[in-house]
């Protein structure tokens, strides 16, 4: 299984969301190899939406492909949250909203044996980095 990322935040996140989010869809993608080749999925993509309250709000949401054996999530973190955040905690954020956006698959386009797979791998990698950044801020 496959995992990439994207996003929609506003342009005083994206600096501080790239230094988050790339060690962990690095750390992740390792992690998803190990996933049961019979797992329906093929790849999930996902993409944190962290939008100044000037910029409005976007929906979080669930977009399932069987066809192409994908699905992309998107979920809404809180702006000012994400800003007074060190880098652990934008690090524990980013996993737990995906975390929340994989909860919203149906079991029927995930079972929950495979979601538990993708839960644990989420958990295992922000383990990994945490342990190597413990002390650094953003």
């Amino acid at each position: 299984m496959n995992f990439s990322i994207t996003g929609f935040v506003s342009e005083d996140v994206s600096a501080s969301l790239d230094i988050v989010a790339n060690p962990f869809a690095d750390e992740l993608r390792t992690r998803l190899t190990n996933i049961d080749s019979s797992c329906p999925l093929a790849l999930l993509v996902y993409g944190p939406i962290i939008l100044s309250p000037a910029l409005g709000s976007v929906d979080s949401d669930v977009k399932v492909s069987r066809r192409t054996r994908s699905i992309i999530l998107s979920e809404n973190t809180g702006h000012e949250a994400w800003m007074a955040a060190t880098r652990q905690e934008r690090l524990h954020m980013y996993a737990s909203a995906l975390k929340a956006a994989l909860a919203k698959v149906d079991v029927e386009s995930l079972p929950t044996r495979f979601r538990t797979e993708i839960t644990e791998a989420i958990d295992a990698a922000v383990h990994a980095i945490a342990s190597n950044t413990e002390s650094a801020d953003v």
